[in-house]
């Protein structure tokens, strides 16, 4: 059952505390089972992965552990809905959320795999993870593409000072299971930070600002010729409204007009698309569809289509940070390509990306400075028609077998 050289030398590492920082398709969850399996081979242990939510714990883990597990005849008993295996030898393998760490308060552990740990707050180790190991001296993996300098860039640096702590780096081509020439395709589809995140694990030291690629010398140019096809992206805040309006270009996408409507709705937004330019297609706020911000029952989306607009939404939100991700590739690419650009009038939306930030530690976007309502609807567009949406083609590897 071998692992790739890189795996190999995290799973072989014996110091107590490890942090490997890969990035994605690294193999990380392949590694993560062997963790799993090697923890729970001794009898009466009990092991934890914990993965920042339940839906990621269940999705990412539980089918592939279980079809090892039973493969091997090692299964008692399966809790689904606890996401709980109970193996023969009387050890316990659970899959645990990391926004319920409460849950794992009180508990005794021999072994624990932090999964994505950089997108935890660190009081779930610290508060929780870390006191569940110490009455049996249990040791722990974090495994995660990272997020910035924070928490768990610390912790990767504790092996410097620190005997029982170890850590390792591995960018996504070191794992083997993506092709160089698909990496350099990425390159030229995101952002630099987020390339350098994703796929070079580099703990990418940034401001806490959202839209850091944008440049006011590079983003910021007049639409020379007059827009044949308008695309506008909503968001239906009551105080404000907004939306941004722009077209699709050669390059890519141009802004020339913003709308802010403060002690408004859904008509009055949808009014005054239709005055200014007529029937548009619109990409809204995807819980549009059932939200309702004005009167009659009818949903905004309703609303929009009911002055001629042809709106397009997904079903459901992608994630946020997938979205700004999107935005800041279309500022600037990891290969320094330029392709969305601002109207100099729309000053407010300028304001807006220049300005918007996380909260301090954290990657929730700060929704007290106001800046979040035309950023957001700048990403409903940006994201649908933009967002790279490939199927997963990749050679992955087999559990417990040689890729």
């Amino acid at each position: 059952m071998p692992l790739t050289e890189p795996q190999l030398k995290i799973f072989n590492d014996t110091a107590r505390f490890r942090v490997a920082v890969c990035g994605r398709r690294f193999g990380k969850s392949f590694l993560a089972i062997w963790e799993l399996a090697r923890a729970a081979r001794h009898p009466n242990k009990r092991v934890l992965y914990v993965a920042p939510n339940y839906r990621q714990a269940k999705s990412i883990i539980f089918d592939p552990l279980y079809e090892q597990l039973q493969k091997r005849n090692w299964i008692k008993k399966v809790n689904q809905s606890e996401l709980t295996f109970t193996l023969i030898n009387g050890s316990t393998i659970e899959l645990r959320s990391a926004d319920a760490a409460d849950t794992m308060r009180g508990l005794s552990g021999s072994f624990a795999v932090l999964d994505e740990c950089a997108f935890f707050d660190k009081t779930v180790f610290t508060d929780v993870v870390r006191p569940l190991l110490s009455d049996q001296e249990g040791g722990a993996l974090f495994i995660t593409t990272p997020q910035g300098q924070n928490w768990v860039y610390d912790l990767y640096l504790n092996a410097e000072t620190m005997d029982d702590w170890s850590s390792y780096q591995y960018s996504t081509l070191d794992g083997g299971q993506v092709s160089a020439e698909e990496i350099e395709a990425a390159k030229r589809d995101l952002d630099d930070n987020t390339f350098r995140t994703e796929y070079l694990a580099d703990f990418t030291s940034t401001s806490r600002l959202i839209y850091y690629a944008f440049d006011r010398k590079i983003n910021i140019a007049q639409l020379e010729s007059k827009p044949k096809t308008i695309w506008v992206g909503a968001d239906f805040n009551i105080d404000p409204v907004s939306a941004v309006v722009g077209t699709p270009t050669p390059e890519g996408f141009h802004i020339f007009d913003e709308i802010v409507m403060y002690n408004s709705n859904t008509h009055e937004l949808a009014e005054e698309l239709y005055t200014r330019y007529g029937p548009v297609t619109v990409f809204p706020d995807p819980a549009g569809s059932a939200r309702k911000t004005a009167s009659r029952g009818k949903s905004d989306h309703d609303i929009l289509r009911e002055y001629g607009h042809l709106v397009k939404a997904p079903r459901a939100h992608s994630k946020v940070k997938d979205r700004n991700a999107v935005v800041n590739s279309m500022f600037r690419n990891a290969a320094g390509e330029a392709r969305m650009f601002i109207d100099p009038h729309c000053k407010r939306l300028i304001e807006s990306v220049s300005k918007h930030q996380y909260k301090l530690d954290t990657m929730v976007p700060d929704k007290e400075s106001g800046y979040d309502h035309l950023t957001d609807s700048l990403a409903y567009v940006v994201d649908y028609n933009y967002s790279i949406h490939k199927k997963d083609t990749t050679n992955k590897p087999k559990v417990f077998g040689h890729f």
